[in-house]
């Protein structure tokens, strides 16, 4: 069972460099995974995309892409099948916005989560004598990375640069036994590093994540 576990010490964390030009989509089916046909789409298997999408469950997530032919790729690891949660024809307008890049982060020297936790909304029937909890989705998530205040790092340029554009973007995580997380949404960062006595300085990387997608091991 040990082997199963995965440790998140030695991972190598990245940003998106920057995102090509959009790619229309003219058509997403119900699937699992979901086949996107946009014309002449000019990807490749194992290429990193962002989806906007008319689909609210799907707009804003990352996906590898596994190519059908020059018009259709599959997004990997999605799950379009409930016609509840992804209405027939209803995923567009939409587009792909291809990862051009990947650009290490510096030194990390904490990370952590908040949020989505599972909600619930309490209702009770004048007819009952005890109330009941309904699911009610999740909280919103965000993931937080401290950061050295690395002057030459290509990142923190870059994060500066959405955290002013309130703009969105990716970090891919991959472990050291090759297995994947992609974190997409708003990025933003602490304008000011820390000054504590004896103590590296640190800024803190925050992501207001849409739902992440997670890969195996190849």
């Amino acid at each position: 069972m040990a082997k199963r576990l995965a440790l998140p010490n030695g991972a190598t964390v990245q940003i998106a460099t920057a995102f090509a030009a959009p790619k229309a989509v003219t058509s997403i089916t119900n699937a699992s995974p979901a086949v996107v046909e946009s014309d002449a789409h000019g990807l490749t298997a194992g290429d990193y995309v962002m989806v906007e999408s008319a689909w609210c469950e799907i707009d804003g997530r990352a996906f590898k892409v596994g190519v059908t032919d020059v018009d259709t790729v599959t997004l990997i690891g999605s799950n379009t099948t409930s016609t509840t949660k992804y209405p027939a024809g209803g995923g567009v307008p939409a587009n792909l916005l291809e990862v051009s890049g990947w650009t290490d982060m510096p030194c990390i020297t904490d990370s952590s989560m908040t949020g989505g936790e599972a909600q619930f909304t309490e209702v009770a029937c004048l007819q009952e004598d005890s109330p009941t909890n309904l699911p009610n989705g999740f909280s919103a998530a965000t993931m937080q990375f401290t950061v050295s205040d690395d002057d030459g790092s290509a990142a923190i340029g870059i994060i500066e640069a959405l955290s002013e554009e309130q703009g969105m973007s990716v970090i891919r995580v991959i472990l050291r036994g090759g297995k994947e997380i992609l974190y997409p949404g708003y990025v933003s960062i602490t304008p000011a590093p820390t000054l504590t006595r004896g103590e590296v300085m640190t800024r803190t990387v925050s992501i207001s994540l849409s739902k992440i997608t997670k890969y195996a091991a190849p």
